[in-house]
Order: structure tokens, then C-alpha cells, then sequence
């Protein structure tokens, strides 16, 4: 992202980057794969809504763990709709970086940001189990 920003938001001056050559056409369009990373997103993100739900009831949230199991189930469900929603639907329209060089560099970019968050919070999450139990 820190390129983005030394770049002034000009996607395509990023080292690297440069769609100068492209004709900025769709590449590759595989309905198929689009459909299943579709479906799979949609499921995803509906059972992430029932067990949340069930997470920010009361006797639930007094527990310091569950907070954190909240906040991470809000963050998969944020990586999600990322990696898997607008992955099917680039697969769909068979989007390539040249085609929409600023939606897709900000996409990749936040959905990273996103699995990172992920990645940290069951740290977080073990550091509490430990406390509570030492």
C-alpha cells in the first residue's frame, strides 16, 4: 500500500505495475470457477452471520474470548468478501490487473490487510487463555 501512497495514487506509475503495453481488454473468463468461489463466499458469509449473532448475545459477551472470537469472525468475514466474492466476480468478467488496474491493486491490498488481521488474532487469543489460566 506504502506504494500506492509514493506513487500519489496513480496505480500505474507503481514499479512493476505499468499497463503502458495493454490494451486493457478482459483476459480469461472461467464462469464455472467464478460461480463456485461465488456460492462458496455467499455460504461462507451466511453461516459467519449465525454464529456471530449467537457470539454478540449477552452471556457470550461478558467472556473476554469471545470478544476476540467476534472480532475475528468480523475480520474472515471481511477477507471474505474480498477473496471470495470479487474473486468470482473477476473470474466472471474475466478481469486482469490491466483491466481495472486501481479496484484490483486496492482489493489485493485490503484483503491482505484483512488475512493478516486474521493471522494475529488467535495470538491474541492464546495470550488470553494463558493469562487466565496462569
Amino acid at each position: 500500500m506504502e506504494w500506492l501512497i509514493r506513487a500519489y495514487g496513480d496505480v500505474e506509475s507503481i514499479p512493476n505495475y505499468e499497463c503502458k503495453d495493454s490494451d486493457r481488454k478482459t483476459g480469461y473468463v472461467n464462469i464455472y470457477l467464478g460461480i463456485l468461489f461465488l456460492v462458496y463466499g455467499v455460504m461462507a458469509e451466511a453461516v459467519y452471520f449465525i454464529v456471530l449473532s449467537v457470539m454478540i448475545r449477552k452471556p457470550q459477551r461478558r467472556l473476554s474470548c469471545y470478544k476476540i472470537m467476534f472480532t475475528l469472525g468480523v475480520n474472515d468475514m471481511a477477507a471474505l468478501t474480498v477473496n471470495a466474492l470479487l474473486t468470482g466476480y473477476f473470474w466472471i468478467i474475466g478481469a486482469n490487473y490491466c483491466y481495472s488496474p486501481k479496484l484490483i491493486f486496492l482489493a489485493g491490498s485490503i484483503g491482505l490487510d484483512f488475512e493478516r488481521k486474521i493471522s494475529l488474532n488467535p495470538l491474541s487469543l492464546a495470550l488470553i487463555f494463558h493469562a487466565e489460566d496462569g
